[in-house]
């Protein structure tokens, strides 16, 4: 009897993975083995959850015990990257980007954050990817694309440490860092204001100020020298949530037209930024959020759906730019139905 590691093809949902004994007849072909239900003799899953969770489906298998605590740490620990770095390398593909330096440098870093998070959601964030990883916007931020800009820079505050209701000179006696993200902050709130009351909402408009702002350029320098390397950092996590709100709608009628589209038209913009977002964004949601992709997307409807956010309080009128984060996992995938086993 063999005993096979199989996976449906699923995102970190431990009951997509279990072990399996089973009476091997023929070698097979390539990598894979198509082995009939009849012939499986034994299913060991990665933890009691998973038992409960598969002994409906196979009712006719012999149930066995958990594998060790180690061995599944280890097994989802696997899984969790093969499926994130197969999202980011099929985005990649998928519009023509090649694998730079300052791309891999953010994908080392972000897939330890997306570690931490998966561990344990409320973790207290240390580095500019955990405070973006963990983001949840929690105040009532512009619906327009404006509100991306609203979210990077609260987590801008929340990365420098700022505390809330922070006030030069006061409690927190002389501190000038603080004095300092204090003063940038204000400045952007003062841009914010300004183009909301121009009409200035599309991330395409917005990214080209931004561009062009200095005090985000000075932003971009205090946020983290490590990842400001040619890049404008703030911009990039305004491509990243823009993205992420994106892919939390892809499997919409028209959402995967739409993704591409913003995709294709941000690469052209700023290249760089939106390559980095763009992997942020497909190692979070995993492989399997993109299926709508795999072959040509569906055009878009005739008439767009209203928006999710359409239905949320209004925006204030003046931006505090001061946030608190809400973990939130990121949506488990189901698995799919057919069983293949990989030598």
């Amino acid at each position: 009897m063999n005993l096979r590691t199989a996976s449906a093809w699923g995102a970190c949902e431990e009951s997509d993975i279990i072990f399996v004994g089973f009476n091997l007849s023929s070698p097979g072909e390539g990598s894979w083995l198509e082995v009939p239900s009849w012939d499986v003799k034994l299913v060991h899953p990665i933890s009691e959850a998973t038992r409960t969770a598969i002994s409906y489906r196979l009712g006719n298998c012999v149930i066995g015990e958990p594998v060790p605590a180690e061995l599944r740490q280890k097994v989802t620990a696997f899984r969790n990257h093969e499926v994130a770095s197969r999202a980011a390398d099929f985005l990649m593909q998928k519009f023509d980007i090649g694998e730079a330096a300052f791309v891999s440098k953010w994908r080392e870093a972000w897939q330890e954050a997306l570690d931490r998070y998966r561990d344990d959601a409320g973790f207290a964030p240390a580095t500019l990817p955990e405070f973006l990883v963990s983001y949840e916007r929690r105040k009532s931020f512009e619906r327009s694309d404006l509100g991306f800009f609203e979210d990077s820079a609260s987590i801008v505050k929340q990365s420098m440490l700022l505390p809330d209701g922070f006030v030069p000179g006061g409690e927190a006696g002389n501190n000038g860092h603080l004095d300092e993200v204090y003063a940038l902050l204000r400045q952007m709130a003062t841009l914010r204001n300004g183009w909301l009351a121009g009409g200035n909402t599309s991330i395409h408009t917005l990214l080209r100020e931004v561009a062009a702002a200095p005090v985000v350029a000075d932003i971009d320098g205090l946020i983290d020298p490590a990842f400001g390397e040619r890049i404008s950092t703030f911009a990039m996590m305004m491509i990243y949530l823009k993205f992420r709100a994106l892919c939390r709608d892809i499997n919409s009628d028209g959402g995967a037209a739409r993704f591409e589209l913003s995709v294709t038209r941000l690469l052209r913009e700023m290249p760089v930024e939106t390559s980095i977002a763009l992997c942020l964004a497909g190692m979070r949601f995993g492989i399997h959020e993109f299926s709508a992709m795999f072959t040509d997307p569906a055009e878009l409807p005739a008439k767009t759906p209203a928006r999710k956010d359409e239905f949320l309080p209004p925006a204030l009128p003046q931006m505090e730019l001061f946030d608190v984060p809400h973990p939130q996992m990121v949506a488990p995938i189901k698995p799919k139905k057919k069983m293949r086993m990989k030598k």
